[in-house]
Formats: C-alpha cells, sequence, structure tokens
C-alpha cells in the first residue's frame, strides 16, 4: 500500500508542516489552526501531541542541535537543551536551516545572520567571498570554533578570513593560572566580561559568572584598517596557551616551561565601518557558551542574539 500524507504518523506530519510554514512566513505569524489544517490532524491531537506551538519549534531545534553540534555536546561533557528556543521566540523569528553556500550562490539576503556551527573543515574560498560579500552588505556573523579545529593549517581560508577582520586565533587550549579566573581546573575558564561589550548590561546586573571549556585565545591583529575588534570575554594576563598536538589524556595541561603567557580573549566581536558595509562578527572559542546548564552562559548567548537581532530590525 502506497503512503499517503494522511497515512504518515501525526507527529510527522506536523513537523513537516511547520518547517514548510515557519520558512515562508516565519513562526510568529504561522497559526496553530494553519498547522493543524494543513496537517491535517484535530485540534486535540496537536495538543496531545506538542501542547502548544512552541513544543514544534523545541522539537525542531532539538532536532538541529541534535544533527549539527554534537561537537558541542561532547565539549560540554552533557546535553545541549533545546531552550535556545527561548532567544529565538523572544528576540526575533529566526529560521534554523541548513546552509549551503557554493547550492545557494550566496547569503540570502533576509538571513538574520550566519550561523557557522564549529566547522571541522574549512571553507572554499567562494564561500569566503560570499561571507565578505554578506558582512559588506550589514550582515552578521556568529562563528563557534574549537581549538583543535580551527588552527592556521587546518583552515588556511577561515583563518585568513577572521585574520582580515583583525582576529588571529592561537594554537592550543586556553588555561589559567590566577585561581580567581577558572574554575576546578585550568581549563574550565572563569573569563572577564568586557564592560563596554554589548552583554555587560545583563550580565553584571545579575553578577553571574560565564563558565566556559576547551576555549582558544584569540589576539587583535596588528593591521586591519575598517574593522573595530571589541572582546567579549578575556582572561587575566596569567593565561597560558597550552598545545595539544599529538597529545593523549595524560598531557600534562600545569604550566610548563615554553608555554606562552599573556592576556586573551576567548570571545570577540568585530564590527566594520561604514564604508565595508557596517557588518558583525561574533566569535566564541568554546561551543561549552551554548551550556543551559551555566546560567551566565545562556544570558550572554541570548544577549548576543537580541544584538543580531536588534540590528535586523533596524537599529544599526
Amino acid at each position: 500500500m502506497a503512503l499517503t500524507n494522511a497515512s504518515l504518523p501525526a507527529k510527522r506530519r506536523i513537523l513537516a508542516v511547520c518547517v514548510k510554514l515557519f520558512l515562508e512566513q516565519g513562526y510568529k505569524k504561522t497559526t496553530v489552526a494553519e498547522i493543524v489544517q494543513k496537517a491535517d490532524v484535530s485540534n486535540s491531537s496537536f495538543q496531545n501531541i506538542f501542547r502548544a506551538k512552541d513544543g514544534v519549534l523545541t522539537e525542531l531545534v532539538a532536532f538541529m542541535f541534535e544533527t549539527q553540534f554534537d561537537m558541542a555536546r561532547r565539549t560540554t561533557g552533557g546535553q545541549l537543551s533545546p531552550l535556545f528556543v527561548y532567544a529565538v521566540e523572544t528576540c526575533i523569528q529566526l529560521t534554523l536551516t541548513e546552509l549551503n553556500l557554493l547550492s545557494r550562490g550566496q547569503v540570502p539576503q533576509d538571513a538574520a545572520c550566519v550561523l557557522i556551527g564549529v566547522p571541522e573543515y574549512d571553507f572554499s574560498a567562494d564561500e569566503i567571498t560570499m561571507l565578505k560579500d554578506y558582512m559588506e552588505s550589514g550582515g552578521s556573523i556568529f562563528l563557534l570554533s574549537y581549538f583543535t579545529y580551527f588552527t592556521e593549517e587546518k583552515m588556511p581560508n577561515l583563518y585568513d578570513f577572521t585574520q582580515e577582520l583583525g582576529l588571529r586565533a592561537e594554537e592550543g587550549l586556553l588555561c589559567e593560572e590566577d585561581g580567581d579566573h577558572f574554575y576546578l581546573t585550568n581549563y574550565y575558564l572563569l573569563p572577564d566580561l568586557n564592560t563596554e561589550s554589548f552583554a555587560a548590561d545583563a550580565l553584571s546586573a545579575k553578577n553571574i559568572d560565564v563558565l566556559l571549556q576547551g576555549a582558544q585565545g584569540l589576539s587583535e591583529t596588528e593591521s586591519h584598517e575598517g574593522y573595530t575588534v571589541t572582546a567579549i570575554l578575556s582572561s587575566s594576563d596569567k593565561a597560558y596557551l597550552k598545545s595539544m598536538q599529538g597529545s593523549g589524556e595524560n598531557t600534562p595541561i600545569a604550566k610548563e616551561d615554553g608555554d606562552r603567557t599573556g592576556k586573551f580573549m576567548a570571545a570577540a566581536e568585530v564590527t566594520a565601518s561604514e564604508e565595508n558595509g557596517g557588518g558583525k562578527l561574533f566569535w566564541y572559542t568554546s561551543p561549552s557558551i551554548l551550556s543551559t546548564n551555566v546560567s551566565g552562559n545562556m544570558e550572554l548567548f541570548v544577549s548576543n542574539i537580541v544584538a543580531i537581532c536588534g540590528a535586523e530590525a533596524g537599529e544599526k
């Protein structure tokens, strides 16, 4: 017997319909009445499965993080919660789709931002050009990276792109020797929040900390005319970089002779000048910023989405 739309399980039909409606008209403009009509289910069936419309979005976001951010889950040591829906719902109608730049030829003009989630492979030269064009049109890029992947050797194109914007990713694991800047072990960082960054009010008013695991140090390059670099999260001046090349589980993390020391950024914002389009790059060097087990991490993530969404709404 051939499968018809009506013969598919109700939950699957609802999800398929919602993906289409959310992409076509946005989350807020989609009504439950439209969903149940197009999915051919009753209101009671919909409520039994998802309770409300936000339950559908939670399911879709959970699926996205399940497939796209497994690296982040391993880094944080636990499952990532789909509570990022909160940021999506309260900030903008942020549609989360997988973007294939090469097949599209460009970043869609109506994209609120481009999320680059812990890339394991380099971008092509054409894709880098598309990212540059997007920033030159005022777009925002949200980059999550991981220190073992984001190196000049493994990602020369993406590495050069971020350097042109004024940020250099330093090789190695960012560790702390200052006891006030780490928790339990010296690569569980308690970084300083820049009081002049977009998130200062949101976090400082609540007196909560951000906890990063497995971060990478960022430094400002000497030449980046047309781009302004602003630290979001920074280490103390007693931080050091630990090379993990060829390392195993017993690699020492304690500071040793030869380890590069100093103050590094663990997250930063780059703002292009008006002449360069006014676009932005938000870069976090640890996917643990997505951990919902740390209230400061969630607050910072949401504040960053607010900053992006405010710009998308015409505030930039």
